[in-house]
């Protein structure tokens, strides 16, 4: 049996099968702290994969300061809060865009007795000035 350090060197080389059993010895570690953070037994193994991913392809970087394993994990944590980040940002959108959507048809209706008329008015009054 290889030594880790051993492993590393060889795919970092380019040697697939080296890192894959590197993969093989750390997968179900790893898909455990992804569950961890996912709390989803699918979100974790989407999470997995695109750890895997990202280790193969930034495996040069490695510079063996660290173990492999906190090396991975540190590519975990960070993949999971982008992914949340991205997922937050997106859900913001989509609430102001919804919100701007019904305020717009509320405009056009007349209607202005949604939670947010106050604003919406003060809005359009604010409009209105700048426009005189």
């Amino acid at each position: 049996m290889q030594s880790e350090s051993d492993l590393i060197q060889r795919a970092r080389a380019g040697d697939a099968e080296a890192f894959c059993t590197l993969a093989r010895a750390y997968e179900r570690r790893l898909f455990v702290l992804a569950l961890h953070y996912c709390r989803d037994r699918h979100d974790a193994e989407d999470l997995s994969q695109e750890v895997w991913l990202k280790a193969f392809r930034a495996l040069k970087s490695f510079r063996g300061e660290s173990s492999f394993y906190t090396w991975l994990r540190q590519i975990t944590i960070n993949t999971f809060l982008n992914h949340r980040r991205g997922t937050a940002q997106f859900a913001r959108t989509v609430e102001l865009e919804v919100w701007d959507r019904s305020q717009q048809e509320a405009v056009a209706r007349g209607n202005f007795s949604s939670p947010h008329a106050g604003d919406l008015e003060e809005n359009i009054e604010q409009q209105m000035i700048v426009a005189r």
